[in-house]
């Protein structure tokens, strides 16, 4: 299911770089009739440092970002169509702040930094 949601935000970059922005389109079962080989290789590089999935994956995700770049603070957005789907998806990266910042005592998230 998350990579389905995750359809709508891929449609709305291959749109806005054919010059045709608009609002986010609900997610669709399969990318593959809406953009073309470029314009997926286009979206995956704008959307490399996404972190998409079920709570496990996310926060597995969230520590590779942390780790890798040292972030200070993470911010996120979430273009989902289904507004439940949306808040699931905030509260799902509220749980797993709180499980990084019982594991790792010193890491970025208990010493002060924000997932806003």
């Amino acid at each position: 299911m998350p990579r389905r949601l995750i359809t709508s935000l891929q449609q709305q970059f291959v749109s806005l770089r054919r010059g045709t922005p608009g609002s986010l389109p609900p997610p669709v079962d399969n990318m593959d009739d809406h953009w073309s080989p470029i314009e997926r290789a286009g979206v995956e590089q704008a959307l490399a440092y996404s972190v998409v999935g079920a709570p496990d994956t996310v926060e597995r995700g969230l520590e590779a970002l942390i780790a890798e770049t040292r972030a200070d603070e993470l911010m996120l957005t979430a273009q989902i169509y289904d507004h439940t789907a949306r808040l699931r998806s905030f509260e799902i990266a509220a749980e797993v702040r709180h499980r990084i910042a019982a594991r790792q005592p010193e890491s970025l998230v208990r010493s002060g930094a924000s997932i806003a």
